[in-house]
């Protein structure tokens, strides 16, 4: 017994002194030597130059370290810089002790001063696209790689410029700092980011699911995040992931825009086609819904909007397919269409011209095929709606379209004091299109209508109608 406890005492120094030499070889090594094979790589794979300026540093501990200072990779030819990417400091910190097992640990990965530039020519072509034959030869190695555990990622002055060299737009995306920690490969994961596009300042915070989970085969996470940007807040908290390839979505959305007028103005100096979207008096929107998504059914549900001083609740699902299925159910106490539609500016308009073949109207076909673009559903019920000063009570409304059948039935509502109620039909689902139509108001104060839109001392009395309308053509 003896015997072989000075044997395996033996093989444990000789295995600590091969150890220690290897360190010690190592801590000695300059690794800058190896720069000039680094780039000669990267040269032979993209066909564009790699300098490396500042030390290449290796670190040999229970936690070795590896940092490199000063990297630049050149851009296409006919970029408008010489660099595509420069990179102040990038440095890594591995467990040596997970490596034994085949687990490679990164306990923290640090990338500070970027500088990308992300552009494309006159013709699309993009400065990330390399020439025919200078890309690197894929891999023929066997066997799935073993995925690193990165317990805390932070990135610090990161700066992303994309310009098109079709339309001559430009983006300009600063990450200030980006940190994401977690503790191992199966924890959460905590992200906290802050930066600006085109100047205008956004921050992220919350937790993702780990990133086992993250690539895993259902590709589905937890997910809690909080986004602030343009003045609009918001807030998810649910799952997200792609399961064989296709969104999945399923968890609590609100989003609160604290002035729509402000948000629009600071859009359009990214975007600016958010100088076309018309402006409405509704201010200060918030909304909140549950909100579910698979790939091919969609859906809303316990779902509240708070648009000025418009309510609105329901729910609201979809069903995606050569012919969608549309199902919405919505209820409100008050809808102001008079503060929401966006105010009209009068001008002149230009008579209609007559048709030239005499007729009174015109004999253009109606665009009823769009009637058959999907099925639909639709409940309301609403206690106040206000359109040009009048005020509409009790507003029930049922709508289905159905192959292109589009049927209205019932409608009503108590306008100055008196129900109105009818029905419309309209069905271009057939060769012939129909067209039936009823209304029914009995004692209609006319004159409390106009009083209602500020006009007086024009009308008064009331008003006894029967619609009764049927017909049928194409045009």
């Amino acid at each position: 017994m003896n015997k072989w406890i000075k044997i395996a005492g033996g093989v444990v120094v000789v295995l600590i002194g091969v150890i220690v030499a290897g360190v010690a070889i190592l801590g000695s090594m300059d690794f800058n030597q190896y720069k000039g094979l680094i780039a000669e790589q990267a040269k032979e794979a993209t066909g564009r130059d790699l300098t490396i300026a500042g030390d290449l540093n290796l670190e040999i501990s229970l936690n070795p370290a590896i940092a490199v200072d000063g990297v630049t990779f050149s851009n296409a030819e006919w970029g408008s810089k010489p660099d595509m990417v420069k990179v102040d400091r990038f440095a890594a910190e591995v467990s040596l002790i997970p490596l034994l097992s085949g687990q490679v640990v990164i306990n923290r990965l640090l990338v500070e001063g970027v500088d990308l530039l992300a552009e494309t020519n006159k013709d699309g072509v993009g400065n990330w696209e390399f020439k025919p034959g200078e890309k690197a030869a894929p891999s023929e190695s066997g066997g799935g790689a073993t995925l690193p555990a990165v317990d805390k990622v932070v990135m610090r002055n990161i700066k992303v410029t994309y310009k098109d060299g079709v339309t001559g737009d430009e983006k300009r995306i600063a990450l200030d700092e980006l940190t994401a920690a977690a503790g191992s490969i199966d924890a959460p994961v905590k992200i906290d980011a802050k930066g600006s596009l085109n100047e205008k300042i956004f921050e992220i915070a919350g937790t993702l699911g780990s990133v086992a989970q993250m690539t895993s085969a259902d590709g589905v996470y937890p997910v809690d995040v909080t986004a602030s940007a343009l003045g609009v807040k918001t807030t998810y908290k649910g799952s997200l992931g792609t399961p064989g390839g296709k969104l999945s979505v399923d968890g609590q959305l609100s989003v609160a825009v604290a002035s729509l007028k402000k948000t629009l103005t600071e859009a359009a100096e990214i975007a600016p086609q958010a100088k076309d979207v018309p402006p409405i008096g509704a201010d200060k929107i918030e909304l909140s819904s549950k909100v579910k998504f698979d790939g091919t059914n969609a859906s809303l549900s316990g779902m509240s909007l708070q648009a000025g001083k418009t309510d609105v609740a329901g729910s609201a699902q979809a069903s995606l397919g050569k012919t969608p299925n549309v199902e919405v159910a919505l209820t409100s106490n008050l809808i102001d269409l008079d503060e929401l539609l966006p105010k009209s500016e009068k001008s002149e308009e230009k008579p209609a011209e007559k048709p030239a073949d005499g007729r009174v109207f015109p004999n253009d076909p109606l665009p009823l095929d769009g009637l058959k673009a999907v099925n639909a559903k639709v409940s309301f019920d609403g206690k106040k709606v206000v359109v040009q000063g009048n005020h509409i009570d009790d507003v029930s409304v049922r709508l289905t379209l159905k192959n292109g059948n589009l049927q209205v039935d019932p409608f009503s509502a108590v306008v100055a004091g008196t129900k109105v109620a009818g029905n419309v039909g309209l069905n271009g689902g057939v060769s012939v299109p129909t067209l039936v139509a009823k209304l029914n108001a009995a004692g209609l104060d006319y004159g409390e209508l106009m009083r209602q839109r500020g006009i007086t001392d024009i009308a008064s009395g009331k008003l006894h109608a029967a619609v009764d309308v049927k017909g049928a053509g194409g045009s």
